[in-house]
Parts: structure tokens; C-alpha cells; sequence
């Protein structure tokens, strides 16, 4: 009945992550009600986030709960917002550190697959910038190499930007270098 109201007070967020190193039946219950409403109301709270991540840290006696599929499910849309918020963005990181890769697709699919538009605005923000540094970390071969197109075709947006370059800067390998300063020695359009 009070998780939610537990998980986004500054005091109560230790006493729930506390619980949630006890049996798997109560972290049930404590995660059962922190889905009830909208994710997102707790994903977001800069309280409630820390609880969020110790869930995505647990380990479950098989077959798992279907939580983080609940999760992804719930915020269907919504994934860019989310890693640009402050504390939201460490909910993104910690998915793409922890979820299996079928259920990071449906995330990273959103910050670099719904337009360029989308993706300077995850890539350029002060939080977002961590989640794409963390695809380029922790993503598939596919998604790592879409990620580094959308830096090489806005290089000069993102390298003179504070944040966005943070992102140009994780890029490592030399073909990957290589390409980077190819890119930047072309002819500018104009």
C-alpha cells in the first residue's frame, strides 16, 4: 500500500532498498506495487530511481518475473525522455548495463532510431550524452555501429558541443578514430 510513497521519500528509499535484500516473495510485492500505476512517476523521482536500479541488479530464481518487460512495455515511447532526465538517465544506463539483449533492443531503438532530431537531443543533453556513451559501451555490434553513423553524420554538431562530445570522444578503435577524422577533413557542404 505506501511503496510508491516509500520509494520517492529521501528516507524511505533506504528502508525499501534495505527490504529488498530479504526473500524474493517480499521483493515481489515491493515491485508488484511500484508497476501498479505509471512507471514512469517512479523511474523519474530522484528517490525512487535508486530503488529502480537495485531491482535491476537483483537476481530472480528462474523463471524471473516478467518485470523489466512490464517496464519496457510501460514506457514504450518514452525512453528519450528518460534519459534525458537527471535521474531517469541512470535508470537507462542501468538497462543497458543489466537487461538481456532482447530487451535492450526496444530502449536503444528509441534514442537512435527515431530520427536524427531524436537522437542530438538524447546525444547533446547533459544526461542523455551518458546513455549514448553506454550504447557505444554496452550495445550490440549493430546498435554500436548506428550509434556511431548518427556522431559521424552531425560530427561537427556533436564535437562542438560540451556534451556531445563527451560521446564523440568514447568512440575508441582505430578504424572508428579513423573515420572520425576522415569525416572531419571533408569538404563542408556550402
Amino acid at each position: 500500500g505506501r511503496v510508491v510513497e516509500l520509494a520517492t521519500n529521501c528516507y524511505g528509499c533506504h528502508v525499501l532498498q534495505k527490504v529488498l535484500d530479504c526473500e524474493e516473495d517480499i521483493r515481489l510485492l515491493i515491485v508488484s506495487e511500484l508497476l501498479l500505476g505509471d512507471p514512469s512517476q517512479t523511474l523519474m523521482n530522484k528517490h525512487a530511481s535508486h530503488i529502480w536500479s537495485k531491482i535491476m541488479e537483483l537476481m530472480w530464481t528462474p523463471p524471473a518475473p516478467p518485470i523489466f518487460a512490464y517496464v519496457n512495455k510501460s514506457l514504450k515511447g518514452k525512453w528519450a525522455l528518460l534519459a534525458c532526465h537527471e535521474t531517469g538517465s541512470l535508470v537507462v544506463q542501468h538497462s543497458l548495463e543489466n537487461f538481456e539483449a532482447e530487451a535492450k533492443d526496444g530502449i536503444v531503438d528509441e534514442l537512435i532510431n527515431n530520427g536524427p532530431a531524436v537522437f542530438a537531443e538524447v546525444a547533446k543533453n547533459q544526461w542523455g550524452s551518458y546513455c549514448v556513451q553506454h550504447i557505444l559501451e554496452h550495445g550490440s555490434e549493430a546498435h554500436r555501429a548506428q550509434t556511431l553513423q548518427h556522431l559521424l553524420d552531425g560530427l561537427l554538431d556533436f564535437a562542438t558541443s560540451e556534451q556531445g562530445a563527451k560521446s564523440v570522444t568514447k568512440v575508441g578503435g582505430k578504424a572508428t578514430l579513423d573515420r572520425i577524422v576522415e569525416r572531419m577533413c571533408e569538404a563542408a557542404n556550402g
